[in-house]
């Protein structure tokens, strides 16, 4: 695969990390509304890039494409509750489930699609990192400012950016490389 066309990947995965941050914030604080239209597009389309990228590259059957975009967003469904729900821990537990995630991402596609040699650690530490961000923009700015006009869910968007801008960009270096059709 040509530079041109990673960079083309990775910019893609950028602008979908900046679209979900934009969705998620624009809840307003409204945790209902989370698990709405809005929730579902976030992890959608990070799970939808993914897919088209392994289509692009590889030649998959529409049904395993099916049961790959699936897993992908049992996974963010199940790794968001877990976080969301937290309570009070949740910036404990978001550090896990957001490398957990990263490192889930690569497990299914390791698993469905082709086999991509990765580093767990590695992957599950640049996972969490994106919570990081967040919980450090959380401390060091006044928490009014934080929460400020979108509540709590704005302060949880950059998670969005920063963890599929990374990992994305992780997954088309990694599948660039791996064998197969590319």
């Amino acid at each position: 695969m040509s530079k041109r066309k990673q960079v083309a990947w990775i910019v893609l995965y950028f602008i979908t990390g900046v679209a979900s941050s934009l969705i998620f914030a624009n809840t307003k604080g409204d945790i209902h509304g989370v698990f709405y239209l809005s929730f579902w597009i976030t992890g959608g389309l990070f799970s939808l890039v993914t897919v088209f990228l392994v289509k692009r590259w590889f030649e998959i059957g529409v049904l395993k494409l099916t049961k790959y975009f699936l897993l992908l967003n049992a996974l963010y469904l199940c790794l968001f509750c877990i976080t969301f729900f937290a309570g009070v821990v949740s910036m404990v537990i978001g550090l896990l489930t957001s490398g957990l995630g990263a490192v889930g991402v690569f497990w299914l596609t390791n698993k469905l699609i082709t086999k991509i040699s990765y580093d767990s650690e590695a992957l599950f530490i640049l996972g969490a990192m994106s919570f990081v961000v967040m919980l450090i923009l959380f401390l060091i700015n006044d928490m009014s400012l934080t929460l400020g006009k979108y509540g709590i869910c704005g302060s949880f968007a950059i998670v969005y950016f920063t963890w599929q801008s990374l990992i994305g960009y992780q997954l088309v270096k990694h599948l660039s490389s791996a064998e197969g059709k590319i």
